[in-house]
């Protein structure tokens, strides 16, 4: 179960470019079961740049399971590298220095990194306060949505303000939505009407006080996206951790520690649920409907829902600490997140068969280009987002997110990806 305290927050006003100010911000003390880890402040990362090394590596035969869905081995070695994507713009939630990359994924450069979810420090007007944890982000459009986990609201910026900002702007123009507790994870809903934001709020209690009331302190945030407010809050007893839609929009599917929860869009209320979970936290549903995947971090599986009956049709063994899924268009392949195993587990979901890629760095966050060309990972404890071509399963380059070469960007934390073409 994921669960966050604040962090200190520590107003740096020293005068000089982003590129020669070390900023520490404030950092959330992330529980992964069955570990504990502590993300530590980030380094400045300069607003432009092109940085890309070549990791390349990569697994060889393309192993196969038993079975039971059981990974066999595979023998890693070397490519060159041929970091090249579609035409778009990758947009990295760095929730270790409070801002969003960007990522131009047609040729795998870095060009920015802008602060969100801060106010300008008064005597500093390119500074901020470094109070926010972009955790998550979000894309509506043209819009972008991010979950600041520091300062408990939803910042939203529109993309394409980021390309008129001067070189050293560290805060976008921006609407700042007060949800509750510690959001870490968001969501919208099919038709963009609406964004789900996970509140997992602190350690003890049920309700407190924020923003002059009382206000649960697990839940989920409802927002409409016509006019960025608050319109609905759907109180639960444990932390949300991941939210993923029905391909319809009728049910919302909300991992909470051990079970999966099914809510009622409209309603906005519980109408199902499934326990006996190890650990539950990343979610997604394939295109049809009819199956929720589930990643049980502390079982090293994923669990296959049939949404109709709610009963797990099959256990899917990957790699440790399973933490994001995400699925392919058409369905036939899940790729799992596997950050204690430095490893992408690739699952051919009408078999349960399951091969790897070597990712290093403590892969955590992915996104698939909009035509399942290229898979996207974020290295939670690296300083890259690695690229993977999903024709053959193959890493074929990684974006330094540093502004200085190899590690200079350790401490980053690209923890959520969201794509805009």
């Amino acid at each position: 179960m994921l669960n966050s305290t604040r962090g200190t927050e520590h107003v740096c006003t020293t005068a000089g470019s982003p590129s020669d100010d070390r900023r520490w911000g404030p950092r959330l003390i992330r529980h992964r079961a069955p570990v504990a880890w502590i993300a530590v402040a980030g380094l400045t990362v300069a607003a432009t740049l092109a940085g890309m090394v070549g990791v390349g590596v990569i697994g060889g035969q393309r192993g196969r399971a038993d079975a039971s869905g059981s990974a066999s081995s595979r023998h890693a070695r070397l490519l060159t590298t041929s970091c090249t994507g579609p035409t778009g713009t990758l947009f990295v939630a760095e929730a270790g220095y409070d801002a969003v990359g960007i990522i131009d994924t047609a040729t795998c450069a870095y060009t920015g990194t802008y602060n969100v979810g801060d106010t300008a420090v008064s005597n500093q007007p390119t500074d901020t306060n470094y109070a926010s944890t972009d955790e998550a982000v979000a894309a509506v459009g043209k819009d972008l949505y991010f979950a600041d986990a520091g300062t408990s609201d939803v910042a939203v910026v529109t993309s394409g303000v980021f390309a008129t900002l001067p070189t050293g702007d560290y805060t976008p123009p921006e609407t700042l939505i007060d949800v509750g507790f510690f959001p870490e994870d968001l969501a919208a809903t099919p038709n963009g009407a609406q964004v789900w934001v996970t509140d997992t709020g602190p350690q003890t209690g049920t309700t407190g006080s924020h923003s002059g009331g009382t206000v649960p302190f697990t839940a989920i945030s409802v927002i409409t996206t016509t006019s960025n407010t608050v319109v609905g809050t759907v109180q639960l007893s444990t932390p949300p951790q991941a939210v993923a839609f029905s391909p319809n929009g009728q049910f919302a599917y909300v991992t909470t520690g051990n079970e999966l929860l099914v809510i009622d869009v409209a309603e906005q209320r519980v109408v199902g649920h499934v326990n006996g979970l190890e650990g539950a936290h990343g979610v997604a549903v394939s295109p049809d409907g009819q199956d929720v995947y589930v990643t049980d971090s502390g079982a090293g599986t994923v669990s296959v829902i049939d949404a109709s009956s709610l009963r797990v049709s099959r256990t899917v063994t990957v790699g440790q600490l399973p933490w994001t899924v995400v699925l392919s268009s058409n369905g036939d392949t899940a790729y799992v997140a596997d950050p204690d195993s430095d490893a992408v587990s690739v699952v051919d979901t009408s078999t349960g068969s399951v091969s790897t890629v070597t990712i290093a760095g403590d892969p955590e966050s992915l996104a698939l280009s909009p035509g399942g060309t290229t898979l996207w990972v974020g290295e939670g404890e690296g300083s890259h987002v690695a690229v993977v071509t999903t024709s053959s399963d193959a890493q074929v380059g990684a974006v330094e997110l540093g502004f200085s070469g190899p590690q200079s960007g350790d401490g980053l934390e690209p923890t959520g990806l969201a794509f805009i073409g």
